[in-house]
């Protein structure tokens, strides 16, 4: 398995975590998801005080992945390493008790690497088990997790999403559908959830949700993070091209083709009666067929694909937006909108879990009229654009840059690994 030497402490013989972190893909940056930035940045600020061995449960198709994520964790492991040539398929095995229809068949990632995954908890002898995504939670109980307090980390609550179809089931057996899938997941999560020695919150709303729904008391948050400095450095200030609009995501992630296309029909018309030429620029991969064929003959509608760094369309666009009406956790691309001091519209539901207040460093508005006047008023007003994309700026500065994030959220390790935080 690629492993790094092991690093010594220049502070002094104190005892440094170590903590097996299980998760679905390689984190990496750049050119990651926002799952997979949050975590990047996480462990590499972290990393200062714990000594992480990563563990992903998807076969990386990039090495440069690994060795990205080796300079500062002691190991990058995936299931691809296990192959040799006269190795078989692993078989799947039988399917998690509880697991939800709603998560489809996710559970059939890890459920091969079983073995392997307690082969890893063997050697490492870790102090702290830590399993990531609500599709992982049943490794709680399926791994060796006696040898170790064991984190759990939320980055989604699937409760919360399918609870959020209601107002959209238009039949009774939609309505029964959503009822069973939202039965199912807080059913799943709640079993689960209640075997960890820890749970992890993307944000405050988050962790009530999961201490009144799960029967635990002992949620905390860690919320999203980036490094800030890699987004603010590059070109703060650059003009704009007028008029554009920006947003960004994995089309393959339902929420966001649902918010896209929610603006384009709703909000946008709105918008081009005031300025006819304003367009949107959106970024993200896995666009479903009929998501870019509705908007092929769209000319204010521009889709960019995939590309490993946004910075340079967030900064070529005037005002970005979360048009999002789904969804738990927090959208990192806020973030990275803020760290460039860009003014932000967004739907509540968008903006949630984010200490954000309307009116100072972002906009809120959840009906299309309201959206689309909070985005004119931007594009009228550059004094006050100016004055909430720098609001906003102050405010990840202060409150979601990694470094910060990890000072706090190391005391967590400390006190799970049961050791004295003298490593500073």
């Amino acid at each position: 398995m690629p492993e790094r030497v092991k690093r010594t402490n220049a502070d002094g013989p104190a005892k440094r975590p170590r903590v097996l972190y299980i998760t679905i893909n390689i984190p990496y940056f750049p050119g990651g998801g926002g799952t997979y930035i949050r975590e990047y940045f996480l462990l590499k600020s972290l990393s200062r005080w714990i000594d992480f061995y990563v563990a992903a449960v998807i076969e990386c198709p990039d090495p440069s992945r690994k060795e990205r994520l080796l300079e500062f964790c002691q190991m990058a492991w995936s299931p691809d390493e296990d192959r040799h040539p006269e190795s078989v398929k692993k078989p799947v095995g039988i399917k998690p008790a509880f697991y939800p229809d709603c998560l489809h068949d996710n559970w059939k990632f890890a459920a091969p690497h079983i073995e392997s995954l307690n082969a890893l908890i063997k050697s490492i002898k870790p102090d702290i088990i830590q399993i990531e995504h609500t599709q992982n939670a049943w490794l709680v109980e399926r791994l060796d997790t006696a040898v170790a307090p064991t984190i759990l980390t939320f980055h989604d609550i699937w409760t919360t999403r399918q609870l959020q179809y209601w107002s959209q089931a238009t039949s009774l057996r939609k309505k029964l559908r959503v009822v069973r899938h939202s039965l199912e997941s807080l059913r799943y999560e709640r079993m689960y959830g209640r075997k960890a020695s820890c749970l992890v919150a993307m944000s405050i709303p988050d962790a009530r949700r999961m201490n009144r729904w799960f029967g635990h008391s002992n949620a905390v948050v860690i919320p999203s993070c980036i490094d800030v400095d890699h987004y603010a450095s590059y070109h703060i200030g650059q003009p704009a091209k007028r008029h554009r609009l920006f947003y960004s995501g994995s089309m393959g992630w339902e929420p966001n083709v649902e918010a896209v296309f929610w603006f384009v029909k709703e909000v946008l018309p709105r918008i081009s009666e005031k300025y006819p030429d304003a367009h949107l620029l959106i970024v993200g991969g896995d666009v479903p067929p009929e998501l870019g064929e509705s908007l092929k003959d769209n000319p204010a509608v521009q889709f960019a694909g995939f590309v490993p760094d946004v910075r340079q369309f967030i900064a070529e666009s005037e005002v970005c937006i979360v048009p999002l009406k789904k969804g738990s956790g927090t959208r990192l691309k806020i973030l990275e909108y803020m760290a460039m001091q860009k003014p932000i519209v967004s739907t509540r539901i968008g903006a949630e879990g984010i200490d954000v207040t309307d009116g100072q460093d972002i906009l809120l508005a959840d009906e299309p009229e309201a959206f689309a006047r909070a985005v004119i008023s931007l594009f009228k007003d550059p004094e006050l654009a100016c004055r909430i994309g720098l609001d906003a700026r102050n405010l990840i500065m202060q409150r979601y840059d990694a470094e910060r994030v990890a000072s706090s959220a190391k005391e967590l390790y400390f006190k799970l690994a049961d050791v004295s935080d003298k490593i500073r």
